[in-house]
């Protein structure tokens, strides 16, 4: 039971967080803003524009060993003192000696359930504040992409896990991504920020190929793994008044995913 309970709070975290942080209230603008006082001044999000400047972190090894991750992270100035800074990539993960196991405590034979710490089994999961887009690179090829065409304030970053993750004794392949983010100023306030519309987008390996899991009137809230089948439920909120943000008072809806071919997907509730 208490590996149910850390499990949903982690995932609710990887979908929308638990306790929302001040510094994951920010985003960016989409059109010309006029400045409104000294509060917007201290913020600094009106002040800045949609041509901004973006920064690497660091390169992610994903399972296939020719494809390569770079996060983008939105350039920041403090307004007041012109000093720069850029987000960093965390991952969520389970503190549960059950799903992780070191080399040295691994017994002989296969292993049911060995998640390597990852709230989805085969996936990192990494977040970071004012992460705007992920390029991809594939090494073969020598070819670069971005995920996004346009800069999006995205939440959750799922990729193919380096480590050899078991579900059910059997190896865990994930060969696609799976992005939760603020794509678009749906609430028309010339911001693109958690205000609007969450959505969570499926990518190919090649990230070519993008569709988007839940229909476009839905913001995703938070979501829980079944890993008896292999399922993603989310859970979203329906914007009933089509204003392009959600309030309490909107239904909560639940729809499955088949991780194991996310093209199959449903309403449960």
């Amino acid at each position: 039971m208490k590996k149910s309970i850390l499990l949903i709070c982690l995932l609710s975290v990887s979908l929308l967080g638990c306790k929302e942080k001040k510094q994951y209230s920010k985003g960016f603008e989409v059109s010309d803003t006029i400045e409104q006082g000294d509060a917007d001044e201290e913020i600094g999000i009106n002040k800045d524009s949609l041509r901004f400047e973006m920064q690497p972190t660091e390169v992610l090894q994903t399972k296939q060993i020719n494809l390569r991750l770079t996060p983008l992270f939105k350039v920041n100035v403090d307004p007041k003192t012109q000093e720069r800074y850029i987000g960093s990539l965390y991952t969520y993960s389970i503190g549960d000696d059950y799903y992780y196991q070191e080399d040295d405590q691994k017994p002989k034979g296969p292993q049911a359930n060995v998640w390597n710490g990852h709230i989805i089994p085969g996936f990192e999961a990494g977040y970071g504040f004012n992460l705007v887009n992920v390029s991809h690179f594939d090494l073969t090829t020598q070819t670069r992409k971005n995920f996004f065409e346009k800069p999006a304030l995205i939440r959750t970053l799922y990729y193919p896990a380096y480590s050899n993750d078991t579900l059910h004794y059997k190896p865990v392949l994930r060969n696609y991504y799976m992005i939760s983010a603020f794509d678009e100023d749906t609430n028309k306030d010339g911001m693109i920020n958690p205000k609007d519309l969450r959505r969570l987008f499926y990518f190919d390996a090649t990230a070519s190929q993008k569709k988007a899991l839940l229909p476009s009137d839905y913001s995703v809230y938070r979501g829980d793994y079944d890993d008896a089948n292999d399922y993603l439920h989310v859970f979203a909120r329906k914007d009933i008044n089509g204003n392009g943000q959600i309030e309490k008072t909107e239904p909560i809806h639940v729809f499955w995913i088949d991780m194991k071919d996310p093209m199959k997907t449903g309403q449960l509730y």
